[in-house]
């Protein structure tokens, strides 16, 4: 006896160090099994559906090799049944299951938190039925009968059993587990962020053109301003040869950079502000300026410089239930308000009056008098052509209206597409602002 117990001691060796390579390899099974009960206990019961996928998600991710096939598998099957009972993706949750199911073919399914089509999911997937509870299965099989014994009195009835509590109302969203009676839902679920911040980048694009944009009264009363060509201290202050058409045009205009900030008042309705600062703005407008030939003798008047800032509020309403709680597209429209100026030019070219060739300054006076009101020969050798900057200045003001979409990754992440018709004023005018960005809920 003492010579076979002393040959078992190196099987007894083997195998504890069998058990201790086995519990190093599988070093995160406890950690992993406390994020499951998380995901399950304070995200799923609390009706936070997307938070529980995304721990489960996060839990199998952070398992790689170091947890064992049953416990990824217990994360798997509890991931499918947040997507099949808690956000009715059966075809999500049927994936999870398989995957489960690979690593363990044996894992059962949570009967008591999966609903009927979540169960029939499982099924599908290749798991086994959940077992009826067994107080079903009792009533389903006669008992035995027992020899009769001497009667006995009748034992006190016991206190009745309290009731089970049910859930709150805002615990109860469609086809949640424990609810009775469907599920229904009298209270919204306070599952969305409130706070969206963002940061944007925007275009503005405008109609420019019409028929002598750059003469003095063009300039005073068109919201014109018109400068030589690849210059923003020369305005031109003379007349042009009238008759110069532009053909009206959608150009590119001033590029922006906004921050926003939005307040979700109710699932759908949101208030909120965005700032910026604009980039591409032309030159001031009613520059005046004294030339001795071409060259700037003095400046009268530096005119009204650029506005570069954008100050705009908004309402905006988002279309679908809970639309602020859902990754996916996130429709909506809006309307607003504020203060921005847009800036777009064109090229002119011109017959500038104030470059008539002339022998003598009395003659110079009377050709470009001729020159300004049309009267002189257009072919007229004392002509001299110039090519000109049109800047169409628009705003201060504006009124806006328009909508947009947000591709939201998470539910407190995504990418904006928004379109801004704004009408300004007083300088008057139709812009179009795509802009894109990011934005972030909390």
């Amino acid at each position: 006896m003492r010579s076979l117990s002393y040959c078992k001691l190196p099987l007894v060796a083997a195998f504890l160090l069998l058990a201790q390579a086995a519990a190093a390899q599988f070093a995160r099974d406890d950690a992993a099994s406390r994020k499951i009960r998380e995901a399950i206990d304070s995200h799923y019961l609390a009706t936070n559906f997307d938070k529980a996928a995304d721990v489960l998600s996060g839990t199998i991710a952070a398992c790689a090799d170091q947890c064992s096939p049953q416990v990824l598998a217990r994360a798997w099957m509890y991931l499918g049944l947040v997507r099949g009972s808690g956000k009715n993706d059966l075809v999500g949750a049927k994936e999870a299951f398989k995957k489960a199911l690979e690593l363990d073919p044996a894992v059962e399914l949570d009967g008591t938190l999966a609903t009927d089509a979540t169960q029939q999911a499982f099924v599908e997937a290749g798991g086994a039925a959940t077992k009826p509870p067994p107080a079903a299965t009792a009533a389903a099989e006669p008992a035995p009968a027992e020899p009769e014994k001497p009667a006995k009195p009748a034992p006190e009835p016991p206190p009745p059993a309290p009731e089970k509590e049910q859930p709150a109302a805002e615990d109860c969203p469609p086809n949640f587990p424990g609810c009775g009676d469907g599920g229904k839902q009298t209270a919204p679920v306070d599952a969305y962020a409130k706070n969206w911040i963002g940061l944007h980048i925007a275009q503005d694009f405008t109609f420019v053109g019409g028929s002598d944009v750059c003469t003095q009264n063009s300039q005073a009363n068109d919201d014109f301003a018109c400068y030589y060509a690849g210059s923003r201290s020369g305005a031109y202050i003379d007349e042009p040869y009238p008759g110069v058409e532009s053909n009206t045009t959608l150009v590119f205009a001033t590029t922006r950079l906004l921050l926003s900030f939005d307040r979700a008042l109710t699932e759908n309705l949101l208030l909120g502000a965005r700032i910026g600062y604009a980039f591409g703005g032309g030159p001031p407008s009613g520059r005046d300026v004294v030339y001795e030939g071409r060259r700037i003798a003095s400046v009268v008047s530096e005119g009204l410089a650029f506005f570069p800032f954008h100050l705009e509020v908004r309402a905006s309403y988002w279309f679908g239930s809970t639309p602020l709680a859902k990754p996916g597209l996130r429709p909506y429209v809006h309307l607003g308000g504020g203060l921005a100026q847009v800036d777009a030019k064109i090229g002119v070219t011109v017959k500038d009056c104030g470059l008539v060739e002339v022998p003598t300054d009395p003659e110079y006076a009377r050709l470009y008098a001729a020159c300004a009101d049309g009267s002189l020969d257009p072919n007229d050798q004392h002509l001299r052509e110039a090519k000109l900057d049109a800047w169409k200045k628009l705003g201060q003001g504006f009124v806006t209206i328009g909508g947009g979409a947000v591709y939201a990754f998470t539910s407190d992440l995504g990418l904006q597409l928004n379109l801004n018709l704004m009408y300004t004023l007083p300088g008057s005018g139709v812009v179009l602002e795509p802009s894109l960005g990011a934005v972030m809920g909390f």
